[in-house]
């Protein structure tokens, strides 16, 4: 907390919240609930997480933006559709031999697969 109330402003990242050990992953949440609630500074909590309803829970009473995977979905479509162009045209796929309909689907896979991430 002293480090907290050192700054007028810090911003907290997690990432794979949801893949913390359930027991360790309730302690954490009460403990970053309880910073934010304690703290003489503006605490901003940024974490990844899957859908879990525990974890929403714990940080109802705050704002929050929520971003889901389908969000993205446009933005990683067009990065694997450029990446997959320039494979292609490099030759560091198939040679560059990648008929349309295989592109077509290559990217299909591959945005289905990406689940937003």
């Amino acid at each position: 907390m002293k480090l907290v109330n050192i700054y007028p402003q810090i911003t907290i990242y997690l990432n794979a919240l949801d893949e913390v050990d359930d027991k360790i992953r309730i302690y954490l949440l009460k403990s970053l609930k309880w910073v934010i609630e304690k703290s003489n500074s503006r605490v901003k909590i940024f974490t990844t997480s899957r859908n879990n309803t525990e974890i929403l829970y714990q940080f109802k009473k705050f704002s929050r933006i929520d971003l889901l995977s389908d969000d993205n979905y446009s933005d990683i479509s067009e990065f694997i559709e450029r990446r997959l162009e320039s494979a292609i045209n490099d030759g560091e796929l198939l040679l560059g031999d990648v008929s349309c309909n295989l592109r077509s689907d290559i990217c299909e896979v591959l945005c289905a697969r990406s689940k937003g991430l």
